[in-house]
C-alpha cells in the first residue's frame, strides 16, 4: 500500500478538492535533485567535502519525511537548522565573542600594532549582526507554514530566501 501525501492542506469544506500524490514520488525527485545538486558542485570544482554536507542535509530530510509520512516535514530540518544558527550567532554577540567577528578581526589585524586591534573591533561591531537577520526572518515564514501543511509555499518561500551563502560585510 502506497503513503500518500497531501499537495494542499486538507480543508473541512467540502467543496475543496484535494489531490494526494505518492509520498515515494515526491521522497525520490527529492533525492535525485540532491545527488544532481551535489554532481553540479563538484563539477564546478566546489570541495567534496561540502557537496556531499549537502547531499546529507537532503537526505536527512528525507528520511524525516519516510519517517513521518508528512511531506512537509521535509522543511523540519531547515526549520531547526535556522533556528540552531540563529541561536548561536545570537549567543556568540552577547558573550562578546562572535562568531564572525572574532576571526575575522584577529584576521585582520594580524601584524597591526597592540593598540589598533580594539579599534578594528569597535569599526567591525556594527557589522557582527548581520548573518544573524536572515534566520529569524526565515523562521516566521517556514514555522506557519510548516504546521498548516503548505507544501508549495513551503518550497516557494525556499526559493524567494534564496541568497549569496556568503555575507557582504
Amino acid at each position: 500500500m502506497a503513503r500518500y501525501c497531501l499537495s494542499k492542506p486538507a480543508s473541512t469544506n467540502s467543496a475543496q478538492v484535494t489531490r494526494l500524490v505518492p509520498l515515494g514520488w515526491g521522497v525520490g525527485c527529492a533525492a535525485t535533485a540532491g545527488v544532481v545538486g551535489a554532481g553540479a558542485r563538484l563539477r564546478r570544482g566546489t570541495s567534496p567535502w561540502a557537496a556531499l554536507l549537502g547531499l546529507s542535509g537532503v537526505l536527512v530530510a528525507v528520511a524525516v519525511v519516510l519517517y513521518t509520512g508528512r511531506a512537509a516535514d521535509f522543511f523540519l530540518v531547515q526549520i531547526v537548522s535556522h533556528a540552531l544558527s540563529a541561536t548561536a550567532w545570537a549567543l556568540s554577540i552577547a558573550g562578546r565573542w562572535p562568531l564572525l567577528g572574532a576571526p575575522s578581526s584577529a584576521w585582520s589585524s594580524a601584524g597591526a600594532p597592540p593598540g589598533d586591534v580594539p579599534r578594528r573591533c569597535t569599526r567591525l561591531q556594527p557589522r557582527l549582526g548581520r548573518p544573524v537577520v536572515p534566520a529569524p526572518h526565515r523562521i516566521a515564514v517556514f514555522v506557519p507554514l510548516w504546521i498548516s501543511g503548505h507544501v508549495v509555499a513551503l518550497g516557494a518561500a525556499r526559493v524567494a530566501f534564496i541568497r549569496p551563502s556568503s555575507p557582504s560585510l
